[in-house]
């Protein structure tokens, strides 16, 4: 540090003794009392530097004793080694560099400039000139900003006007997209008023799109009233009834209804045959209707009781109903001949057979029936059966679920053969929800393959998957799960479970038996319908977050189908090529458009407008009075800040003022006492502080070498193990009260600390600033813990199935090896900044860490993640999301403590 080898500093001897002597000192300790004497703190005399060395240096009384002691010394010898002061020594004054000019402008006489600035004038005032906007040509909207905001109930009015280019012009403005409440009402000299009242707050809306994500067609109807809908999308048909006697077929390409077929009674029942040619409708006053797509009545025939089922075979040949007076019937379409079937009680449900030949009944009493086609009973198959029959997929055996003993809700999954016969019975594990005995349990809680190869249970806490084919259990995962589709080809499941219900899980159980590498479609809100492309190349999501998201099967976002509300359905073309989605809108979309005497279209305007909920004037009170309270805090929290920002640069102007400028010659003044001891200490203490200022500068240790062993010492976990061979003084005692005589002591094992730590450390690109304080907190781990095992490993970027034991990455170890060697209870400590100090957003990493965290949750109980960058920057970055998946913390020393409290199973949130 000195330029003179032979010349020694009485601080750097001061150090080296103690040192030597036993006190806890670092490099850090010499460094910050340097610092100190910079700032002119303990060059008063020697009891200003003892008190200065002895406030940073000595924690204990012990080490009060030894400082005491070495510093006299040092003194003492000081002293003596210097009998006359030699003159101070300066530093030379360094001169500010003076910035070199990138471009040298050439100096111009004042006519140039006069000519060269005119000239820049006139270029700028011709690029304006040309660049300038350009008035609107008649017609076009003159009228104001429409109203955006409407209340249920509430009129909703807005005049539309647009200017004409000549006085006999005859203008026209029409409604291109409007929601249904609106009207648009012609008034004189070519203005319209859009007159309206929402009764609901939610309309709905059908889209038709291609795969690219553009829209073919769009459909708005009032959400409260739409009773029925079904889909034929071969031709891009969409059917819906509202709360009357009306049904429309209505082609999505185009913007008018097809047809609009008229019934006797509200309409109940509707379904498209096979084919998509034939559409069955059925009314509450007992007439079943076919008809065509062209709006043809075909049929018209006659039941009684409430239609519990309606259903086309996989043919198209057969229409079967099954209602609430107990009978199933069967309508043979080609030659209109009809067979009932009855039963003891109401018919739930009728099942039919691959090649429509055989069905299966299911009604109240709970027996499933197997029927041939032509109404002839097979055999009555088990009793106490639930709302569920199923055909193999060769159509051979016949699927039943029954609950034998209803207390204990054992559930039994059987087959039986075409002619009644029971060929296997399989037992599922007990405790199945009670709404297993529910008629309407199939549609929610059982999900069926396409292929009939598997079939999924979902209980209170369990999915459970079922391979049809084997007649075997093939999974059970221990999950709530609230949604469940499969791939047409039944190799794949999409999953959403109800602690995370704004992700879609992907399954594929042939290759992924545990679930434990499932791939993630999230959201932004919860999901609310899930469904795959024909040829499952593709998965789409609807959720709440107003959109539909179209997947790969990799699980990659490809395109985001926007919506004016919640997405409740998605369905494909069995062709695979379109797509449509049915949302619940509370934004309705309004385009106008004004076209002139040619039917030119001159101008368009297009606006939103949201319809909110009717509140009552207690809650308009409250709401305005949570405005205002709103604004209150906003304004009393920006004067606060501003206050504070003031405060804080008056404080640093102040300590500006009072600190000497880097710049300048330091030389403090010496006591006498000092410049007759040590003349060159001063000029020494200032040349080592500049150079560790010189060496610090870009370091960033938001925690000190000491916080770090202090915090690792609390991770330390004592317990009791071994023979016995401390006195049990509590114990001991209260034998003696309970006894009366000493007789023998009582005695205990150790306390033996068992706390082991697993730090795994991120090592190259990003992470290479922070190979300093990396170094420190494995260094602080391992030699000053304290703990009973403390191992460091290193990783790049994202750990795989291999960990390295040096920091260059070259001695790779298992992952799987290393957990082996820890206990459940130990813990693994993250230090990386997961992608935040480059920003951004890597699905891979993401997949990967995600991986990486479940591999570790199976060996280990306690994982915290330790982030070298501030928290501010983890937003909208890989390091946002992987904080979602994992405690994480940013490297501070509450970070720190947050991190080890988490490893001790004692985590308690803090405040940065």
């Amino acid at each position: 540090m000195s330029e003179n080898s032979n010349l020694q500093l009485p601080l750097l001897n001061l150090f080296d003794r103690l040192q030597k002597a036993g006190l806890p000192l670092g490099i850090d300790e010499y460094k910050l009392a340097l610092r100190a004497l910079q700032s002119g703190y303990g060059i008063q005399d020697h009891e200003a530097l003892a008190r200065l060395c002895r406030t940073l240096w000595v924690k204990s009384k012990e080490d009060k004793l030894l400082f005491n002691y070495h510093f006299e010394q040092v003194m003492d010898e000081e002293s003596q080694s210097f009998a006359e002061p030699e003159p101070i020594q300066t530093l030379p004054k360094v001169e500010p560099q003076k910035k070199k000019q990138l471009i040298k402008l050439p100096r111009l006489s004042p006519t140039r400039r006069i000519v060269w600035g005119g000239t820049l004038l006139l270029i700028a005032g011709v690029s304006f000139w040309l660049v300038r906007p350009q008035p609107k040509k008649c017609p076009y909207f003159t009228s104001v900003s429409p109203l955006k905001l409407v209340r249920v109930n509430q009129e909703y009015s807005y005049e539309v006007k647009a200017c004409k280019a000549n006085e006999n012009d005859r203008l026209e403005i029409t409604a291109l997209k409007k929601p249904p409440w609106l009207k648009l009402e012609k008034g004189v000299d070519g203005t319209v008023t859009l007159k309206g009242k929402p009764v609901s707050e939610t309309y709905g809306s059908a889209h038709l799109w291609d795969m690219s994500g553009k829209p073919l067609g769009e459909l708005n109807y009032n959400y409260d009233d739409f009773y029925l809908q079904d889909f034929y999308l071969d031709g891009s048909y969409f059917v819906f009834s509202e709360r009357n006697k009306i049904v429309h077929l209505r082609s999505l390409s185009a913007k008018q209804i097809k047809k609009d077929l008229q019934h006797s009674w509200q309409v109940n029942q509707l379904r498209f045959s096979p084919d998509g040619k034939i559409l069955a409708t059925v009314t509450g006053n007992g007439f079943v209707y076919l008809w065509d797509l062209s709006g043809q009545q075909l049929a018209k025939f006659q039941y009684s009781g409430k239609v519990n089922d309606l259903s086309f075979s996989p043919d198209g040949k057969i229409l079967a109903i099954a209602s609430g007076d107990g009978l199933v019937r069967l309508w043979n379409l080609p030659n209109r001949r009809l067979i009932k079937i009855k039963h003891s009680s109401r018919a739930f449900k009728v099942t039919f057979s691959p090649d429509s030949q055989y069905i299966v009944t299911s009604s109240e009493d709970q027996i499933p029936r197997l029927w041939d086609i032509s109404g002839k009973k097979i055999k009555d198959l088990s009793p106490d059966s639930l709302n569920f029959t199923a055909f193999s997929a060769d159509g051979q055996s016949v699927v039943t679920m029954s609950l034998r003993d209803p207390k204990k809700n054992l559930l039994y999954v059987r087959w039986f053969d075409l002619s009644g016969k029971q060929l296997a019975e399989l037992p599922l594990s007990e405790n199945f929800p009670y709404y297993f005995d529910s008629p309407d349990y199939s549609d929610q809680y059982i999900e069926l393959s396409s292929d009939r190869h598997w079939m999924v249970l979902l209980g209170e806490e369990k999915l459970i998957l079922l391979d049809l084919q084997n007649r075997k259990k093939f999974q059970e995962l221990p999950y709530r799960v609230t949604k469940v589709k499969f791939r047409p080809d039944g190799q794949m499941i999409a999953i959403v479970f109800s602690d995370n219900e704004r992700t879609v899980n992907l399954w594929s159980p042939s290759q992924d038996t545990f679930g434990k590498q499932m791939r993630l479609l999230r959201h932004q809100d919860n999901i609310q319908d899930v469904s795959f492309s024909p040829d499952g190349r593709f998965v789409v999501t609807g959720s709440s977050d107003r959109t539909a998201r179209i997947w790969d099967i990799s699980g990659k976002k490809l395109k985001t189908l926007l919506h004016n509300g919640t997405v409740n359905s998605i369905q494909f073309s069995p062709d695979g090529q379109h797509l449509i989605t049915t949302s619940k809108d509370d934004i309705h979309e309004v385009k106008l458009q004004v076209t002139d005497g040619s039917g030119t279209i001159k101008d368009t305007q297009p606006f939103k407008i949201n319809v909110l909920a009717g509140d009552s004037p207690d809650t308009q009170r409250l709401t305005y009075l949570a405005i205002a309270g709103v604004v209150a805090f906003t304004v009393w929290s920006g004067g606060y800040f501003i206050a504070r920002f003031w405060l804080e640069r008056l404080a640093k102007s102040r300590v500006k003022e009072i600190t000497p400028s880097p710049e300048s010659t330091f030389i403090p003044t010496p006591s006498t006492k000092e410049q007759k001891a040590q003349p060159e200490d001063v000029v020494q203490v200032v040349r080592a502080v500049r150079q560790a200022i010189r060496i610090e500068t870009g370091e960033y240790f938001p925690v000190t070498r000491r916080q770090m062993k202090q915090s690792w010492r609390y991770l330390r976990r004592f317990v009791r193990d071994g023979p016995a061979t401390e006195l049990d003084i509590e114990a001991t005692v209260k034998q003696f009260a309970r006894q009366g005589i000493l007789l023998q002591t009582v005695l205990m094992p150790r306390r033996v600390n068992r706390a082991q730590l697993l730090l795994l450390i991120d090592r190259d690109g990003s992470m290479i600033p922070f190979h300093e304080l990396s170094r420190r907190l494995a260094e602080t781990a391992v030699q000053g813990g304290r703990l009973a095992k403390a191992d460091v490993y290193y990783f790049h970027n994202c750990s795989d199935k291999y960990i390295y034991q040096d920091p260059s990455c070259c001695e790779a170890k298992l992952l799987a090896d290393i957990l082996a060697n820890y206990s459940y209870s130990a813990g693994v400590l993250i230090f990386s900044d997961a992608g935040a100090a480059r920003g951004g957003w890597n699905q891979e990493r993401i997949d990967l860490t995600q991986q990486f965290l479940q591999q570790l949750k199976q060996r280990v109980r306690y994982i915290a993640w330790l982030n070298p960058m501030p928290k501010s920057r983890w937003d909208s970055t890989t390091a946002g999301e992987i904080a979602s998946l994992v405690p994480m913390f940013e490297l501070s020393r509450q970070g720190l403590q947050g991190a080890i409290s988490v490893l001790r199973g004692k985590f308690t949130p803090y405040r940065l």
